[in-house]
């Protein structure tokens, strides 16, 4: 393969490097060439300073017309993102053993959605990688006040997120307290 890349490239730099000239032939046709022609009134052709990536295309009179683009598709925009299964204003949730489930809503305009990743920022810190599912089980979770915000990305790119909710874990004791008699 290396073999073959570098004589490659050794000939495609200095063709990169001349000038393209055009001119019509007699048929009406347009001619693309890199030496100037003797017999003909032959124009430089400005190509763009970066030419390792351009293609030149000929056309002739006999081709085509020229193809329409498709129009650009809508995309979906993303009004609202909200986090259900928490309680509302600061509210208690009730979770004896630490554990509850929450899920993550989108509203939205446009098309159908893509596929996007959810994440849960969970007391400043992200709960896990983001992952394509839409719900979140937390296990063992201690008792006490703690902050959530959802956040939806798109081919890895952070594209939305929820408010911060705040909540309070209700749970029993860990620990079992033992009556001493007197």
């Amino acid at each position: 393969m290396r073999k073959t890349l570098i004589p490659l490239l050794l000939v495609a730099l200095p063709l990169a490097a001349q000038t393209v000239y055009s001119y019509k032939d007699s048929n009406g046709n347009t001619v693309f060439t890199e030496q100037p022609p003797s017999n003909v009134n032959a124009e430089p052709v400005k190509l763009p300073s970066n030419t390792q990536n351009v293609a030149v295309e000929t056309t002739t009179s006999s081709q085509a017309a020229p193809q329409k683009k498709a129009p650009k598709a809508q995309q979906p925009i993303i009004t609202h993102v909200t986090i259900t299964g928490l309680p509302k204003d600061d509210g208690s949730l009730r979770a004896n053993d630490g554990t509850f489930t929450v899920s993550v809503q989108i509203q939205s305009t446009g098309p159908s959605l893509p596929s996007y990743t959810y994440q849960i920022i969970f007391d400043g810190q992200p709960y896990g990688a983001p992952q394509s599912s839409n719900s979140f089980t937390f296990t063992d979770v201690d008792r006490g006040t703690h902050t959530m915000q959802a956040n939806v990305f798109n081919n890895g790119m952070l594209i939305a997120n929820s408010a911060v909710e705040t909540f309070t874990v209700q749970r029993v004791a860990s620990q079992r307290w033992k009556i001493q008699p007197r």
